[in-house]
């Protein structure tokens, strides 16, 4: 008996190491391709600047600064190079994985353990915001971790338990604000779900509240400085806004965001998750789901609906609540009879493996990840070749960002961050005191492209040659009328003295 029990330990241990390793290739693969663009760029900014300036309160800047702080860290240990900087979301999504093998294995062994596992090296979002220096993957991992250490008190309430969870839970409410929510769910829910055990109540009430006391100054930045920044550029969401996000979000779940809705091979991640809602519901008329799948599915329904009314219901910020919520999905498709476990695995594989193709192949057909397709390495290296006296002209503010980082700097080359409402004056009197006999101008949409066009030309100057980068259908904005230019694109224009 102990022979057999070694052998399906070892056995389990190779399973999810080959998961592993098959998770960080998935997220290895051409890490360093895209261009640094839209909110990354905002992150490698910071970069630039020192300890004290990113932990300033910016209102602008809806998040806590400790995970920026983060990246410079790792940044001067390692490097500044793409494929340095996205590494350490590609370590923290690859930890992820074997956490929620561990939760897995906790709840109900092994298998459910490597199954769910399975689901999330495969997971498109997964894999997506892993090739990304933003906050995401070490979110998810932060909140697997802590329903994790709460599973385990739950069982054994030790000191030790509960200063991990202390420690974890204050690391991500000073990663993400996203986290307050969820800290405080997964608190409510997990102390209706052990209200008769004394310890563990103990344990939550005492816990939570030192969690709460580091958070305090936090709190009160929140008050005082971003909601009202937020309230100022927050936009009055319509409820067919708010309930195409919602499905934006939940497609988003089993497709990614490099699979357009108008692909007809989505019709198998329609099949998987409608076989997954038929599991679901046969499980709760059987009473077959555990009390931690409940507390799960509730935490992820108020979680989602919060995110909806908010205004923030974008994949990227479902993402972290999912590698726990594959956990319940794998369980589920264990239950199933064999016959539909294989058709809904396989259906979940196909569209998880077509939606990750798409996006390491850079296809121009993505829902909402155009934007990292943009050539801003390509058009960078072809400013820094210009002559000295060459300007460029740049909007949005992103744009500059990105070309910072890309060495098109102000000392080298004159950059104009243009403001929204595109002054006459301030870009003449730019054009004139840097004596500009030639120029690039790069835009982000049409828009801007005609108005920079009106301007440039009254001051002397021809268009020598237009490109149009136009990567891909804003299908989201289109549906809702709210852009009106529905193409991802970057327009570059090279201009030259009459």
């Amino acid at each position: 008996m102990q022979k057999a029990r070694h052998k399906f330990n070892s056995s389990a241990a190779v399973s999810i190491a080959l998961v592993l390793l098959t998770g960080l290739v998935l997220r290895l693969i051409h890490l360093s391709q895209k261009s640094i663009v839209g909110d990354e760029s905002s992150t490698i900014f910071l970069l630039f600047s020192t300890y004290k300036d990113i932990i300033q309160v910016v209102p602008g800047d809806f998040n806590p600064p400790l995970y920026n702080v983060f990246v410079k860290f790792w940044a001067g240990l390692f490097g500044q190079g793409e494929f340095i900087l996205r590494f350490s979301s590609v370590l923290f999504s690859t930890l992820t994985i074997f956490f929620v093998y561990r939760l897995g294995r906790l709840l109900q062994g092994a298998t459910l353990g490597l199954a769910a596992a399975a689901l999330v090296a495969l997971l498109p979002l997964s894999i997506q915001y892993a090739q990304i220096t933003r906050a995401y993957s070490v979110f998810a991992l932060f909140f697997t971790v802590s329903l994790y250490l709460l599973l385990r008190l739950t069982r054994h309430s030790h000191v030790i338990l509960w200063f991990l969870w202390f420690v974890v839970s204050s690391l991500a409410l000073h990663t993400h604000y996203l986290y307050i929510p969820l800290l405080g769910l997964s608190a409510l829910f997990f102390l209706i779900w052990q209200r008769r055990n004394p310890q563990f109540l103990k344990g939550l009430l005492v816990t939570s509240t030192l969690i709460g006391l580091t958070f305090l100054p936090q709190i009160l930045i929140i008050w005082n400085v971003h909601l009202p920044a937020l309230m100022s550029v927050r936009q009055p969401q319509s409820q067919l806004g708010v309930v195409l996000n919602l499905g934006f979000v939940i497609y988003g779940i089993f497709m990614g965001e490099s699979l357009l809705p108008i692909n007809p091979l989505v019709g198998f991640g329609v099949l998987g998750a409608g076989l997954l809602a038929l599991f679901l519901v046969g499980s709760i008329f059987k009473k077959r789901l555990l009390a931690f799948e409940w507390v799960t599915l509730i935490i992820f329904v108020i979680y989602l609906a919060f995110i909806g009314v908010s205004g923030f219901a974008r994949p990227m910020y479902i993402y972290p609540v999912l590698p726990v919520l594959m956990v319940v999905f794998a369980r589920l498709i264990l239950l199933a009879p064999k016959v539909l476990q294989m058709v809904c695995a396989l259906c979940l594989i196909v569209s998880f493996s077509i939606s990750n193709f798409y996006w390491h192949t850079s296809n121009s057909h993505q829902i909402l990840n155009s934007g990292l397709l943009l050539p801003i390495k390509e058009v960078s290296q072809t400013i820094k070749e210009k002559p000295a006296e060459h300007c460029v002209l740049l909007y949005p503010e992103w744009l500059f960002k990105s070309f910072l980082y890309y060495g098109v700097s102000e000392r080298t080359y004159a950059l104009y961050n243009v403001e929204r409402d595109l002054r006459r004056q301030d870009i003449q009197e730019f054009l004139v005191n840097k004596q500009c006999q030639t120029a690039t101008v790069v835009a982000e949409n049409y828009e801007t492209r005609d108005a920079f066009l009106n301007l440039v030309d009254s001051l002397g100057f021809q268009i020598k040659s237009k490109t149009d980068h136009v990567k891909s259908l804003n299908l989201i904005d289109k549906i809702k009328g709210e852009s009106e230019s529905y193409d991802v694109s970057l327009i570059v224009i090279e201009l030259s003295k009459s």
